[in-house]
């Protein structure tokens, strides 16, 4: 069964802490990504996780070197899925969900990172955030016992987040924020006028202010391909079965 909510997949930036693999010849959603024999652009593997849990509604918002990912998904009906896209350009994160919105009009959105292999129970985290209408977004946290990263998230027990980014000092619970959101529609209400604004910069902290930002934390880990780090760790899970591209799972 699929679900109402589109996706949205912020796949625009820059890649500079890759380019030592890159080379700049790809986007860093599109790194190459071995499987029984045949490479698999990485973010085949984030949408097939989704598209597993019911998920087959993306809008992707492209910008450095996008139009390779454009040109591999096209409109999504060879693996199953509807894909548009947001061409955000040089855009910051809030600016590319926020164009995203009116391509992909809905009550609200799951915003994920199309360099981050993230697979949660997508829906359940969104029944999450339904229980919380006095949020305007919601993120996914890894719990701190459950990952070697540095914390950067702190909420109390009902999940309302205390502090984000800084959280020296802060008393509650902690965990690492995994680049996945639930955000609803008018969230961005207080941003319309701006010409460029960031997710993590400007957003955040405005609805931390207002106490309408909350998480959830999860026991599952994340990986991160933004490094070569993490890019070969992937690699080395991918291959031993532990993630599927979309070419693999059929239509």
């Amino acid at each position: 069964m699929t679900t109402s909510f589109p996706i949205i997949v912020l796949a625009g930036g820059l890649g500079t802490r890759l380019r030592a693999i890159s080379q700049n010849k790809w986007p860093k959603p599109m790194a190459p990504v071995l499987v029984q024999g045949r490479h698999y652009p990485f973010l085949e593997f984030v949408l097939a996780a989704h598209k597993k849990n019911g998920f087959d509604d993306f809008v992707i918002c492209v910008g450095h070197l996008g139009q390779q990912i454009v040109d591999h998904f096209g409109d999504g009906r060879r693996f199953g899925i509807r894909v548009t896209y947001a061409k955000a350009e040089s855009a910051d994160t809030g600016s590319r969900v926020r164009q995203a919105q009116a391509i992909a009009t809905a009550p609200l959105h799951l915003v994920v990172c199309g360099d981050v292999f993230f697979p949660i129970d997508a829906a359940a985290f969104l029944d999450g955030f339904a229980a919380h209408p006095e949020w305007m977004a919601q993120l996914a946290s890894v719990n701190a016992r459950h990952t070697s990263a540095e914390p950067n998230v702190c909420s109390d027990a009902t999940g309302l987040v205390l502090a984000h980014g800084d959280i020296r000092g802060a008393k509650g619970a902690l965990g690492v924020e995994a680049g996945t959101l639930a955000v609803r529609a008018d969230a961005l209400a207080d941003f319309i006028g701006a010409e460029d604004f960031s997710l993590t910069q400007d957003l955040f902290p405005a609805l931390l202010s207002q106490r309408k930002l909350g998480n959830i934390f999860l026991d599952d880990d994340f990986i991160d391909i933004g490094t070569p780090a993490g890019y070969h760790e992937f690699c080395r899970y991918a291959a031993a079965g532990g993630a599927q591209p979309l070419s693999l799972l059929g239509g």
